[in-house]
């Protein structure tokens, strides 16, 4: 991120609060934007958190907005910061005038999405 400029950072920054912003509202929970790395070895933390509790450990929320942006590139990175750990990595990216897109790996939305149809 060094050769970002302060423009672009604060667009990215402004963007994890907007999403954060979206899942509140839409939850009625209290998701806000992470900020930086936690102090256990240097694990990152998502760009947008959930509320403590068992969301926290199931998902991983990377985002980026950028003029153009890499949906590959943005989930490696959330693959990468998640590890062994069994959270599922969600990227959500917004290229310049266009609609934000969320992108997750097919097997990990059809575990999801079986089981919201079993609920129904």
């Amino acid at each position: 991120m060094a050769n970002r400029g302060k423009g672009a950072r604060a667009k990215g920054f402004q963007f994890e609060r907007d999403v954060a912003a979206a899942f509140s509202e839409a939850t009625g929970l209290a998701f806000k934007r992470g900020l930086g790395q936690t102090r256990d070895g240097g694990t990152e933390v998502p760009d947008v958190l959930p509320p403590e509790g068992p969301l926290r450990s199931l998902i991983h929320i990377e985002c980026k907005r950028q003029k153009v942006c890499s949906i590959k590139a943005a989930m490696k990175q959330a693959v990468s910061d998640i590890g062994d750990k069994l959270n599922y990595p969600i990227v959500i990216t917004k290229d310049d005038r266009k609609d934000a897109l969320v992108t997750m790996k097919l097997d990990d939305f059809l575990e999801i999405f079986n089981q919201w149809v079993q609920t129904e």
